[in-house]
């Protein structure tokens, strides 16, 4: 939650403000919801991040992070000897925040909103090209109108770039473990249930495959739990 509309991108308010019940019982309102661009500290890294569905509530005196929040989108949230950490699916810190008072206060910086909207505006516009070239288009002189800073650019990046230019990783390319002799490694699986049953009244089937020889054996099943 935020008292800053400022701080917003892809703001949406409210068709009625909607009751936000604090720890005190007190209630207040929020009027809207946004998107709010910061760079946090992990692992000492400062890193570009973005909190989605921030509540917009002029009333309140300061921001506050939800860690309700946090761990529903599957992510950790550990607090240890005045310090918080926020770990990932994979273990990994993405976040971090230390002890003053009696809360813990995020180690972030929140990235100006003009900067989060030139970014998305300016990489549209010139069909989603990289920031480092926008920055040169504009150091050079070539595009009337950029709004980039000269050395600095924007450090917010744009969502359908993120999404329609990563990458999968490439397959390992150490060897596969295989079969040296006749029944060393057995590949098994389970496949059902079938939508039509067999003429013996099956619907799952169990597959048996010898990786060295390669030979396989089909086995019909009634029940998933095994053959009848």
């Amino acid at each position: 939650m935020t008292s800053s509309k400022d701080a917003m991108v892809h703001y949406q308010e409210f068709a009625s403000p909607e009751v936000v019940r604090m720890g005190n019982n007190y209630e207040i309102k929020a009027y809207g919801k946004g998107n709010i661009w910061f760079e946090v500290n992990a692992n000492g890294v400062h890193k570009p991040a973005e909190l989605v569905d921030v509540l917009y509530v002029p009333a309140l005196g300061k921001n506050l992070l939800s860690v309700s929040a946090v761990t529903k989108r599957g992510n950790t949230v550990s607090f240890e000897k005045g310090k918080c950490s926020i770990l990932n699916s994979s273990g990994i810190e993405i976040g971090s925040g230390k002890l003053q008072g009696k809360l813990f206060n995020l180690d972030a910086e929140v990235q100006h909103t003009h900067e989060a909207k030139i970014a998305d505006q300016q990489t549209e516009d010139i069909c989603h090209l990289n920031h480092n070239s926008l920055r040169s288009l504009q150091n050079n002189e070539l595009v009337k109108g950029m709004c980039f800073k000269k050395d600095e650019g924007s450090k917010a990046p744009c969502n359908a770039c993120l999404m329609g230019k990563q990458n999968r990783n490439s397959f390992p390319k150490e060897e596969a473990i295989r079969a040296t002799e006749l029944l060393e490694i057995i590949h098994s699986d389970v496949c059902g249930p079938m939508k039509n049953k067999s003429l013996g009244g099956n619907t799952y089937f169990v597959a048996f495959i010898d990786d060295w020889l390669r030979f396989a054996t089909v086995y019909f099943m009634r029940n998933k739990s095994g053959p009848q």
